[in-house]
């Protein structure tokens, strides 16, 4: 081979070494874009639920548990104390049976 034949051979290699990293280097940089937009993204779901969360926890600590501020343990009182009431007729009528 002539060495005019080897520097053509090693200029196109050349050439196509540039070209291949140029596509290499541009598909990475698209890649890292794409991540950081998920990255972005997850970033932006996660501050949201935090926030959520926030607030759940807010509203679960401000649940009072008193029953005239509570309507689901007011009307578990108001069941227990029918129940309670059965029970003592229940009682009294098992008493006046014996």
């Amino acid at each position: 081979m002539l060495p005019e034949e080897w520097e053509t051979n090693l200029n196109d290699a050349l050439t196509e070494l540039e070209q291949s990293f140029a596509r290499r280097q541009r598909q990475w940089q698209l890649d890292s874009q794409a991540l950081q937009q998920q990255l972005d993204l997850s970033l932006r779901r996660e501050a949201k639920l935090r926030e959520q969360n926030a607030l759940l926890i807010n509203q679960l600590n401000n649940l009072d548990s008193s029953p005239d501020r509570n309507p689901v343990m007011h009307k578990i009182n108001v069941i227990r104390a029918h129940i309670d009431a059965l029970v003592k007729e229940a009682a009294a009528f098992n008493r006046s049976c014996h």
